[in-house]
């Protein structure tokens, strides 16, 4: 659970990047670019609209990476005192498995390591399940919108073959 917390934790930083990267860009809306243009003012009136969205939403991000940064800092020693009594616990358990009886020509110790392996790659297994489930919802909403615009697609050639039809008979 330890390492989930800190790949939960980069995975906000990965959507706060993810969000750096879909900021508007205006350099289209310049006056150069506008200049002799019908409704230029209007255009540079959403350029402003635009500009004020980027700077809004850049304090913002400044604001999340303070946020990230800050959890990164206090989980660390939570990571270190979870980690040191994850292996105190390790050894207690080390312990208890030499008491365990040979059983089909394995000692206390081998029985108990491997439990501990298995119970380790359940806990990796727990969250790659969320994570497929997740992707898997991803995956048919795709779908159901490609069909959708095959649909839409299939509907305006149809519409278009139609109509160079009917401009070819008349």
């Amino acid at each position: 659970m330890n390492d989930q917390i800190g790949e939960d934790v980069a995975s906000v930083q990965l959507a706060i990047d993810a969000l750096k990267n879909s900021l508007p860009d205006t350099l289209y809306l310049s006056d150069t670019n506008l200049d002799g243009l019908p409704h230029a003012e209007l255009l540079k009136q959403q350029r402003e609209v635009l500009n004020a969205l980027k700077t809004g939403v850049q304090q913002t991000l400044i604001q999340l990476e303070q946020l990230t940064l800050n959890a990164n800092q206090q989980l660390l020693p939570v990571k270190q005192s979870l980690s040191e009594k994850q292996q105190l616990e390790e050894q207690k358990l080390e312990l208890a498995f030499k008491d365990i009886p040979a059983s089909q020509g394995k000692t206390g110790r081998q029985i108990g390591a491997e439990y501990q392996t298995l119970l380790k790659q359940i806990e990796q297994i727990r969250p790659k399940q969320t994570t497929l489930q997740d992707r898997q919802t991803q995956i048919d909403e795709l779908y159901n919108s490609r069909k959708k615009l095959l649909l839409e697609l299939e509907q305006h050639t149809s519409a278009r073959a139609s109509s160079i039809t009917k401009s070819v008979k008349g």
